[in-house]
């Protein structure tokens, strides 16, 4: 795959990722009837104005990353690719899971309502934001992996 194939892979995902942050805020400060409430944007129990600034400093690495694979440099050492290959596995089996109990335990197949109850797995809208995230972080190691392979 070349650098373009790459970088509108990765761009497609953090606007992806906008999208949510946007209706997150949306939501927030001025509600719409046509997106989901606002409970169900956020699965933890974090500030939401320290979450904002987070998902804004991933936007923004969204962006350093696009423009450096569009100019065909490196994101990080080679050496990197393994552990972060490894916890990015962990990462997206979590979320996996976490979006799969919440669906199952919505539809009553667990039972009772104690999953249902915990906001970590009624609200399905973070867990699937984070596989974006994931899926983001493996386009950035292939690529890298690919550099690292056409350097050596």
């Amino acid at each position: 795959m070349r650098n373009e194939r790459y970088s509108a892979l990765t761009a497609a995902l953090g606007i992806a990722f906008l999208v949510r942050v946007v209706g997150h805020v949306i939501q927030r400060w001025a509600p719409v009837g046509f997106l989901p409430d606002e409970e169900r944007w956020q699965g933890s129990g974090l500030w939401y104005p320290a979450l904002l600034v987070l998902q804004i400093a991933i936007l923004l690495l969204f962006v350093v990353v696009v423009t450096r694979m569009n100019r065909g440099l490196n994101l990080l050492g080679p050496r990197w690719i393994k552990p972060i290959f490894a916890l990015n596995v962990l990462y997206f089996a979590i979320m996996g899971i976490r979006l799969l109990v919440g669906v199952l335990a919505d539809v009553g197949v667990l039972g009772d309502d104690s999953f249902t109850s915990a906001n970590w797995f009624s609200t399905p809208i973070p867990p699937i934001f984070h596989l974006v995230l994931s899926a983001g972080v493996m386009l950035i190691l292939m690529y890298q992996r690919r550099l690292t392979e056409e350097s050596a």
